[in-house]
């Protein structure tokens, strides 16, 4: 829940967005064990996947592109979870105590690589990067009120949301991620619009992995009530 005590200008209050998902204490095994059988995702084991020239097309559209309200990039180093994929060795963390979401999202694109197709890892990526530039929109305006709040937000530097904060609070910006967040950058020139379903169904399996992995205790399912 945000607090609203202060809004500067610029900043946007949020009202309930539409609900895509609920949390769920349900079973939802079968979706999940047989997420990448399906044609579309199922990895093809001749198929070569050049993780370098997928990322740097995905950094031009999203982080080099003008058009694209996200912040711009000069070079695909400067992108703490592509750098950390390309480099591993030399972004390999010291401190395990503490797995951060930036973490967790690198632990699932790695998982990815090896579960799906190419087509599928490049549309999965582009959501899962996007996703964390959401949680960091509406969760760095968290932070910057609560310093407003006890008067110190001056002269103080944040570090990115997903940087420095766990898992658990992932799966509650789901909906806004469907629901403002892509829409209002009109999906960033990306047909996300025509694969809708497809995207809610990701993010369904991003947030079951995050729950059998113990990164969060909430669990998603699709609200077709309200969809």
């Amino acid at each position: 829940m945000y607090c609203t005590i202060k809004i500067n200008e610029g900043k946007k209050k949020r009202g309930r967005p539409k609900k895509i998902f609920d949390y769920s204490s349900g079973n939802d095994v079968i979706f999940f064990n047989n997420f990448f059988d399906d044609l579309k995702r199922k990895k093809i084991p001749s198929e070569t996947i050049n993780i370098y020239n997928i990322f740097n097309d995905i950094f031009e559209k999203l982080f080099h592109n003008k058009e694209n309200n996200l912040i711009k990039l000069k070079k695909i180093e400067e992108h703490p979870i592509l750098n950390s994929l390309l480099n591993p060795l030399d972004n390999k963390k010291e401190n395990k105590n503490n797995i951060t979401c930036d973490d967790i999202f690198i632990s699932y694109i790695q998982y990815l690589i090896n579960k799906t197709n190419k087509d599928y890892f490049i549309f999965s990526l582009s959501i899962i990067l996007l996703l964390r530039e959401c949680i960091n929109k509406y969760k760095n305006i968290e932070l910057v009120d609560k310093l407003e709040i006890i008067g110190e937000e001056k002269n103080i530097k944040l570090p990115n949301f997903t940087e420095v904060s766990e898992g658990e609070q992932i799966p509650e910006i789901c909906n806004e991620f469907l629901t403002e967040f892509l829409p209002s950058y009109k999906y960033f020139g990306l047909d996300f619009l025509n694969n809708f379903s497809e995207v809610k169904n990701l993010v369904q399996h991003f947030c079951f992995w995050l729950y059998e992995n113990n990164f969060t205790s909430s669990k998603l399912i699709v609200n077709n009530k309200n969809i």
